[in-house]
């Protein structure tokens, strides 16, 4: 699950303004590869749809616990690979310890993230109004600005209007969407830089946006014969466009490391994506907010390659074992097959309620679970004791399912008879 994706030699530049769910490249920050099996008993059906809940990730999020800086947090994962500027929003008011999800609490949904997001924007504002007020100037602009983000935040599920300039990795296109960034003091990031020791193509490419380039980039293609300073300067765009096509350059990391403060937390943007990073001891790391970490004890991805050959760590930001990588893929497949079946047994997610639950299915459950447990004890992905690599919490919480699922069965068969 690398962060970055792999850069291509595409002839026509990617257009990033615009978060489309899926059109991402090979690799986006903190997701889970494609190619993750899905573990299921033999004997039992697959569900029409297996995949289907992947869908439903702008709806419901699953909770995580981690350790950041030796203080407990919860982040959220999102199970499917989609824009969510609103994930890695929350994410950081959860590092940050400005949102907090009740312990009990295994998924949140997307209108509980709004109205929390909302109430934080309300404080802000609040705190906001009252300092210009005590200036005497700008009260109605404070109020204005604080009720319009108030009105974007519904739209965070889908993505948002977003426009890079090539002078720096703090430079976009303004809109009002890209307020509640402000509003939130969170600051939003790309690593699309243009280098400054080019002074050709920096003149030609630093001051522009992204729809500003494709349009220089479009001219200087229709006229190939051209010659003189504007074709030499349309080679020089041609040519940035192809090298970073991953919308991420060794530039744009070296401004990174330059501009964040160590331990200071923001949102990057990258292919259609935004993920939670923070700058640690010099490194930049983004936070693996897939659902297919869920069980895992990696938490970041150190981002220090275009290429995308990227390095997983813990909690710690030390990078993680061999084990780790494959508990990761035995992870995604129980998170796949345990929301694939508690979906046809009707459980809620936010309740813990199991309704006339099918005695199968609950078999299969509990035989899917062992069978990738035994998988995982095989090829040395379990723990001490023979238990997944995962948290006391997600154990007990397994544990807790299993029972539920054998008392509803038990409680089925009693009423028969």
């Amino acid at each position: 699950m690398g962060c970055c994706a792999s850069q291509s030699s595409a002839a026509q530049p990617k257009d990033p303004k615009r978060d489309t769910s899926g059109q991402t490249a090979r690799h986006t920050p903190g997701t889970v590869p494609a190619d993750v099996p899905l573990i299921i008993p033999a004997g039992v059906a697959t569900p029409a749809q297996p995949f289907g809940f992947y869908q439903d990730t702008r709806e419901q999020y699953r909770l995580k616990d981690i350790t950041f800086f030796g203080s407990h947090r919860r982040i959220l994962l999102q199970s499917a690979n989609g824009p969510c500027p609103l994930l890695a929003l929350c994410n950081v008011l959860l590092l940050r310890n400005q949102l907090q999800i009740s312990a009990d609490s295994r998924f949140t949904s997307f209108s509980e993230l709004v109205e929390q997001v909302g109430n934080v924007l309300f404080d802000v504002n609040a705190r906001a109004t009252t300092e210009v007020e005590r200036l005497d100037s700008g009260t109605a602009n404070v109020r204005a600005s604080a009720e319009a983000c108030l009105e974007t935040l519904p739209k965070l599920s889908t993505g948002l209007d977003v426009n890079c300039i090539f002078g720096g990795p703090s430079q976009f296109e303004f809109t009002q969407e890209l307020a509640v960034f402000d509003l939130l003091d969170i600051g939003l990031y790309h690593g699309w830089v243009v280098s400054n020791e080019d002074e050709v193509a920096y003149d030609a490419i630093a001051p522009l946006s992204y729809n500003q380039l494709v349009e220089k980039l479009i001219a200087f293609r229709e006229q190939p014969e051209a010659s003189g300073e504007d074709a030499e300067k349309g080679r020089r765009i041609a040519e940035f466009m192809d090298r970073t096509a991953s919308q991420l350059s060794e530039e744009g990391i070296l401004a990174l490391q330059s501009e964040l403060r160590d331990r200071q937390l923001v949102a990057f943007y990258r292919n259609g994506h935004f993920s939670t990073m923070v700058k640690y001891e010099g490194q930049l790391y983004l936070l693996c907010s897939d659902q297919g970490f869920a069980t895992t004890n990696v938490v970041w991805e150190r981002l220090d390659e275009v290429s995308g050959n990227t390095t997983h760590c813990d909690a710690n930001f030390q990078e993680a074992t061999p084990a780790d990588g494959d508990a990761q893929a035995l992870a995604a497949a129980m998170a796949v097959q345990e929301q694939m079946l508690l979906s046809d047994l009707g459980a809620g997610f936010g309740t813990g309620a199991v309704d006339e639950a099918d005695p199968e299915l609950m078999l299969a459950l509990q035989l899917s679970q062992q069978e990738a447990q035994n998988s995982a004890a095989a090829q040395g992905g379990m723990g001490q004791g023979g238990a997944p690599n995962c948290s006391e919490d997600e154990l007990l919480a397994m544990r807790l399912m299993q029972e539920e699922l054998q008392a509803q069965d038990q409680a089925q068969t009693a009423a028969v008879r």
